[in-house]
């Protein structure tokens, strides 16, 4: 018989079928391999951004609580003064005046009261996502 025109070291192992079914079979093998490892990837960042998101709002919400706090001691502040404006025009007897004096201040005062009440819904809005 006439010798092989191509010699074995020439011949690629990947040009033999059953060469190109095993690395098939290999192929499609660490496909499945990476293919868990790539879901638990997935899986981690979707936790990770559940996280970051959870954290984001705890602290959403006590910027909230601390702003809250930093309008009830302006409200208890323009207390103090509503009482120092307020005196020499009840001494005196002038009820107009302390009248004025009184929706003055009342109107600052609902102002941030209502400042206050909007940010207590916005905590109980994050507080009810992080829940969920």
């Amino acid at each position: 018989s006439a010798p092989s025109s191509r010699s074995p070291a020439s011949e690629s192992p990947s040009c033999s079928p059953a060469s190109r079914s095993a690395q098939a079979q290999v192929g499609s093998a660490s496909g499945r391999m990476a293919n868990p490892a790539g879901a638990f990837v997935k899986s981690l960042g979707r936790k990770l951004s559940v996280g970051a998101d959870t954290a984001g709002r705890s602290i959403k919400a006590q910027t909230l609580r601390a702003e809250i706090m930093l309008k009830e001691q302006t409200i208890a502040g323009i207390k103090k003064e509503f009482g120092v404006a307020v005196y020499q025009s009840m001494e005196a007897g002038d009820q107009a005046e302390y009248a004025r004096i009184f929706t003055e201040f009342k109107t600052k005062i609902d102002v941030l009261n209502a400042d206050i009440a909007s940010k207590r819904l916005a905590i109980q809005e994050l507080e009810k996502t992080a829940s969920n």
